[in-house]
C-alpha cells in the first residue's frame, strides 16, 4: 500500500482544485473552500501543476487559483512555457508570447468589472 502522500487523494496527484465544475454553485464553493485555505496559510494565491491546461496556462476564483502545467514534457503537448511572480505581477511566458495572469492590483471588496 502507497504512504497516504502517494495515493490518489494525497497532494501529489489530488485533482480537487483543478477540475472544472459543472455549475456556479459548484465553483463558488471550490473558490470559498480555496479562500479560507489561503486565508489560514497566509496567503495570496494558490499555483498548482498535474492537470494539463490545454489552452495555456488559466486562472480560477478571481485569481487566487493558478494552473501552469501546459504539457511540457514531448510525451503531451511539448509546449515550453514559465509562470512567474514578480512585484505581484504574474505573467505566463510561451514561445511566442507573454499573457499577464494577475496584474497585482488587488480588486476593491464588493467591485466587479
Amino acid at each position: 500500500q502507497l504512504p497516504s502522500t502517494l495515493s490518489g487523494d494525497g497532494p501529489l496527484w489530488n485533482r480537487f482544485w483543478s477540475t472544472p465544475r459543472e455549475s456556479a454553485e459548484e465553483e463558488r464553493a471550490v473558490c470559498d473552500e480555496l479562500g479560507a485555505v489561503l486565508a489560514k496559510v497566509g496567503a495570496r494565491r494558490m499555483v498548482i501543476g498535474h492537470t494539463i491546461q490545454e489552452r495555456g496556462m488559466a486562472t480560477r476564483c478571481g485569481g487566487g487559483l493558478h494552473l501552469i502545467d501546459v504539457g511540457v514534457s514531448g510525451k503531451y503537448l511539448g509546449r515550453p512555457a514559465a509562470w512567474a511572480c514578480e512585484e505581484g505581477v504574474v505573467t505566463a511566458t510561451y514561445e511566442d508570447r507573454v499573457e499577464v495572469l494577475d496584474d497585482g492590483v488587488e480588486e476593491e471588496e464588493g467591485s466587479s468589472e
